[in-house]
């Protein structure tokens, strides 16, 4: 594959990739030389899905197991009538959508987490007034950021989850949407911002062309929907890490309430999801009947 990359306004790179299509090219000489595999993770649904894409054999168990959570801990909920997609974007809807995450923050008693779909969409957040209108204080992971000064911001956040709570914006799929620990009031409520669809490209056009051909047609599926929620799922885990732990999870895009999505859905998240007008009040009194609860 030829890519290309704008380097500076006169110059771009242009580099000969060799991408692997098929993970089973890696992974099957390795379940070759082993009597039994057990693979075990929070993010592996479907399990079907995975199964076939990493090459475990028909006679695969697949087992999913109780979830230890306590339903009451957790309340999700979709809003309509917002959404990240490129056709509906305007400045209207990312002030409308300020509004929801300035909702929520202030009606959660701790830290809230807000990840966005690109930090292109985090910068139009922020120019719609989002830091202006907070009444707590907002870390902004920035791209690019080293690691120490990520994990300054990230210990500077947490150090706010007891005193009047602050909010932190970042993107899904990123590090700390994905590997960090938020338990208790470090991280109470999230809002996730859009599903987080990988931009078309070469790569991924091949990807799903490939597995159109391998998996009876389902290379969207595989290729492009399931990865971009596992993302949106990631982030949306953040504040329960603990059995204790009690969290609200703000779904900021009504494509998450289509049956299509809803499948890709984990059960634990699925559950306890209810489907909200585009009513930033409404979804703010559900926030503050669920802490006060």
């Amino acid at each position: 594959m030829i890519a290309s990359a704008r380097t500076s306004r006169e110059s771009r790179r242009v580099s000969l990739d060799l991408v692997a299509l098929d993970p089973t090219v890696i992974t099957n000489p390795i379940l070759r030389m082993v009597r039994s595999s057990v693979a075990i993770s929070g993010t592996l649904s479907p399990l079907d899905a995975f199964s076939e894409m990493i090459g475990f054999g028909p006679e695969t168990a697949k087992l999913t197991f109780h979830n230890p959570f306590a339903k009451r801990n957790r309340l999700a909920m979709i809003v309509e009538g917002v959404g990240t997609s490129y056709k509906t974007r305007s400045d209207a809807l990312f002030s409308r959508m300020v509004d929801h995450c300035v909702a929520v923050a202030h009606a959660t008693p701790g830290n809230t987490g807000i990840f966005t779909t690109s930090y292109a969409v985090g910068g139009a957040l922020l120019r719609a007034g989002l830091e202006k209108r907070l009444r707590k204080k907002l870390y902004s992971e920035k791209q690019g950021m080293k690691t120490s000064d990520n994990d300054t911001l990230i210990e500077e956040f947490k150090a706010r989850g007891d005193m009047g709570g602050a909010v932190l914006l970042g993107v899904q799929g990123g590090r700390n949407s994905e590997g960090g620990d938020f338990p208790g009031s470090t991280m109470e409520s999230v809002i996730v911002v859009g599903v987080p669809y990988a931009r078309p490209t070469p790569r991924t056009d091949a990807l799903i062309q490939y597995f159109d051909k391998r998996f009876n047609r389902r290379g969207r599926d595989y290729a492009y929907v399931l990865p971009s929620m596992t993302r949106a799922v990631q982030a949306a885990g953040r504040p329960v890490r603990r059995l204790e732990d009690r969290g609200v999870i703000i779904l900021l895009d009504q494509r998450f309430s289509t049956s299509y999505l809803r499948r890709f859905m984990p059960k634990w998240l699925d559950e306890v999801t209810q489907v909200m007008p585009d009513s930033p009040d409404t979804v703010a009194q559900q926030v503050e009947a669920f802490f006060s609860d």
